[in-house]
């Protein structure tokens, strides 16, 4: 579904969901609800971090099928985490959660 030959609707139906998903989780941690956990500056609107993960999740994983898997998918989650562990991240800890 991701590959060349993929639904342009599957990729934008799973791209607008993991938006929704980081948009709704940085609005809760602006209000407060999620106490301990950073957001990204104020001065940025939480639409741009949400879209950008979501592309940024679609992109990695398409390249990831497209190339045949070559690596195992926890390795795949190890080597991205520290991606996102850099914009998303424990205040207290400094670790991702």
């Amino acid at each position: 579904m991701l590959g060349p030959q993929g639904s342009a609707r599957v990729v934008d139906h799973i791209r607008r969901r993991i938006a929704a998903t980081v948009y709704d989780r940085l609005h809760r941690i602006a209000a407060g609800d999620l106490a301990g956990y950073s957001s990204p500056p104020s001065d940025i609107p939480h639409d741009v971090p949400a879209a950008f993960t979501a592309g940024a999740l679609i992109g990695v994983a398409a390249d990831w099928l497209q190339r045949g898997c070559p690596r195992p998918p926890a390795e795949m989650a190890a080597l991205t985490w520290p991606l996102f562990s850099a914009l998303y991240r424990r205040v207290d800890a400094g670790t991702p959660t």
